[in-house]
């Protein structure tokens, strides 16, 4: 069954902190969350909210780090499992071959009603991302052409002679290293995209899977 997860961000919002002082309570007690690694993106559970809120009140009082540790729940071990990347559409979820160790966090049935929105609103996120793939990808070939077009013209414009050439070359140096710019801004964008779509892939894989598999699979 899919595990609903947060972010940083999510956490924040929850608990009333700032994203600084959740990331700093996270880099700190990361051994007592549990999270699950896609790419460079943590993904938690929803008890890291929880978890949070309690070090982050520990700690208004005074508590230093072991007494902390021991009241919110003893150094438990860190959980991570790291989603593999795919060079095919997926069939099943990321790192699925052993289901995860929950150490007693609380699982919640999942309604018809409510997977099949869950569904519907993974559909959707997986269409918007790779809608803005496809719009950087369109922006970066206009770019291109832009920038060739301009090197065109400045052949044609610029007089013979060594001038011409010093000209042109300082041109088409600053074209090119605005073109290198361009690229690089897309790829790291296009690679940060596509690692949410395999998430989404993955996790829509996972609802797909009939009830009667997944049920085996948590009693195994």
């Amino acid at each position: 069954m899919t595990e609903e997860t947060i972010k940083i961000g999510d956490i924040a919002r929850m608990t009333g902190l700032s994203e600084k002082e959740v990331r700093a309570y996270v880099q700190e007690y990361e051994d007592l969350l549990h999270y699950r690694q896609l790419g460079r993106i943590r993904l938690y559970t929803p008890a890291a909210a929880e978890t949070i809120a309690a070090i982050a009140r520990l700690d208004a009082e005074g508590h230093d780090r072991d007494a902390i540790v021991q009241e919110v729940g003893g150094k438990k071990g860190r959980k991570q499992t790291t989603a593999p990347r795919r060079t095919a559409p997926p069939q099943a979820p990321p790192s699925r071959d052993h289901a995860p160790v929950r150490h007693g966090l609380p699982v919640q049935g999942v309604s018809p009603t409510a997977m099949a929105e869950m569904t519907a609103r993974y559909e959707q996120q997986q269409k918007r991302l790779r809608a803005r793939i496809e719009a950087q990808e369109a922006a970066l070939e206009k770019a291109r052409r832009d920038l060739s077009e301009a090197r065109e013209m400045i052949n044609r414009l610029c007089d013979t002679g060594d001038g011409r050439a010093a000209a042109t070359d300082a041109w088409i140096e600053h074209f090119d290293a605005r073109l290198s710019d361009l690229e690089a801004g897309q790829r790291t964008s296009a690679e940060s995209l596509r690692e949410w779509i395999e998430y989404i892939e993955a996790e829509l894989a996972e609802i797909r899977r009939p009830l009667a598999d997944r049920v085996r699979e948590r009693l195994r």
